[in-house]
């Protein structure tokens, strides 16, 4: 028997797989006995989980052809884990293994035992619906109906929720930043193409974006966006993160589409991605959804512009709270030029956020948020 069962779908690099490490880490310091559970175990980000913290396999490693597929076929085997291993609480570390952990839990004969916690990582607003539209409350009573205990990343997002489970109650904690070491981290030296003349009086601005090769993250929109802005500004754009095949081509055939394939770089994935992102000019979050993003939060740390789409949720939270960056409209692409142009005239100097950064979303006041919730409900 366990205290905790972090569960997620990989160990890939991704922002939820970041944070339940982060969590992992923090609880197993705190006496709180935490395991990981995954459907498969190998991913760039294995080698971060703690060597005292257990990683268990809920699957047969075998490859779906999506993520959905992969999760409901694989619901009798995590159930079967759930009865074996009977942690005391079981959490479900991002939305998209929500309704497969509450389906297993069931079949687990296990529910009136384990204490079933759901994190809310992201917006069911899409295609511009509100938080009051049918489809929006049908999915998040699906999704948080029959959770013990939601937590959710943003007060946004907790808001969103509340309107399709009433009764129960939402918890924010942020997704925690580590300041220093961020901070650290984008003091090293790391060299690419793009700033080969950084120091060039008629030097190309180089744009960063960083996240999985999704729909989500609006990789597509800023293609666009890059081929949208003025000749004269030229810039450059890396995209750091990975995906499925599939994605990266068509991402790649888009911009050969529009005649900015040399502009861009698909960096693809990068364990310390902090230096590439402080040699730029511009950081964009083009996501068309969000719970809060982690990636933001730390780009806001390395002294460059800022563009983020006013997505649904957090992004505006983030934006509106540190009082910096652009927010662009959302799922438009010349709404994200235009802001590019507009922040790339901007000044703005670091040492106005790290304080308000530190006092609103360090790594050590939430997870010390998670531990409290943990030993309380333990």
């Amino acid at each position: 028997m366990t205290d905790l069962a972090i569960l997620n779908y990989s160990l890939e690099g991704t922002g939820t797989v970041a944070k339940s490490i982060e969590i992992a880490t923090a609880t197993r310091i705190n006496n709180i006995e935490t395991e990981i559970w995954a459907i498969f175990t190998q991913g760039k980000l294995r080698k971060h989980v703690p060597a005292d913290c257990p990683v268990v396999s809920i699957g047969t490693e075998r490859k779906f052809r999506t993520r959905g597929i992969g999760l409901m076929m694989h619901i009798p085997a995590l159930a079967r884990t759930i009865k074996d291993r009977k942690p005391k609480i079981l959490m479900s570390a991002g939305n998209h293994f929500h309704i497969a952990a509450w389906l297993a839990l069931k079949l687990s004969g296990q529910r009136r035992r384990t204490i079933f916690i759901t994190r809310a990582s992201n917006s069911s607003q899409r295609q511009g619906r509100p938080p009051l539209h049918p489809l929006v409350i049908i999915q998040n009573w699906m999704k948080y109906a029959g959770a013990d205990k939601i937590v959710s990343v943003c007060e946004e997002l907790s808001e969103e929720i509340r309107c399709a489970v009433p009764r129960k109650s939402v918890l924010t904690i942020a997704n925690g930043v580590d300041v220093e070491r961020v901070l650290r981290l984008r003091k090293e030296k790391m060299e690419h193409f793009f700033f080969k003349d950084a120091n060039a009086p008629d030097k190309a601005p180089v744009i960063v974006t960083m996240g999985r090769l999704s729909r989500q993250k609006g990789f597509d929109l800023l293609i666009k966006a890059i081929a949208a802005l003025p000749e004269k500004i030229n810039a450059k754009l890396i995209i750091i993160g990975e995906g499925p095949d599939p994605v990266r081509i068509r991402l790649k055939k888009l911009a050969t589409a529009l005649n900015v394939e040399k502009k861009i770089d698909f960096y693809g994935y990068c364990s310390n991605p902090f230096p590439l992102i402080s040699q730029a000019d511009i950081f964009v979050c083009s996501s068309r959804w969000e719970g809060a993003s982690n990636t933001l939060m730390e780009a806001l740390l390395c002294d460059v512009g800022i563009v983020a789409t006013n997505c649904p949720t957090g992004n505006r939270e983030i934006i509106n709270n540190v009082g910096r960056g652009t927010l662009a409209e959302n799922n438009n692409y010349r709404s994200i030029s235009e802001s590019i142009i507009k922040e790339l005239n901007r000044n703005f100097k670091l040492e106005n956020y790290i304080d308000y950064i530190n006092s609103k979303y360090s790594i050590k006041s939430c997870t010390e948020k998670w531990n409290d919730l943990f030993i309380t409900l333990k």
